[in-house]
């Protein structure tokens, strides 16, 4: 169980569909939008890296390659409900491997 706070939004569209989390581990995440209901939106997260996301940042690679080398690191992600982005949210370890689902189109970038 990792806690965080939210820190920004990437993409929005009808809510936050890519946001950035900064844990009480002084670590990075980043989460996509899974399911959104009236009271909450459900992430996919992973932990973030520098190098990489200054690569995604600069249209180097895109939201899909982010995540999968971002994963390849540590193979670890979480699911999260965020119904408050202003509370701590902790982050669900999931100890399957990374469902496809939740993975973005390819060629998909913030901005």
């Amino acid at each position: 169980m990792v806690t965080v706070k939210y820190e920004s939004t990437l993409i929005y569209c009808d809510g936050p569909q890519v946001i950035l989390l900064e844990g009480h581990d002084n670590k990075t995440y980043l989460g996509v939008s899974v399911e959104c209901n009236e009271s909450y939106v459900k992430f996919f997260v992973i932990e973030l890296f520098t190098d990489l996301y200054n690569s995604y940042s600069y249209r180097e690679i895109d939201l899909l390659t982010l995540i999968n080398e971002c994963y390849s690191r540590t193979n670890l992600w979480f699911i999260t409900d965020i119904s408050n982005y202003n509370a701590d949210i902790i982050l669900e370890e999931q100890y399957e491997p990374m469902k496809c689902v939740y993975l973005p189109d390819p060629e998909f970038y913030s901005y």
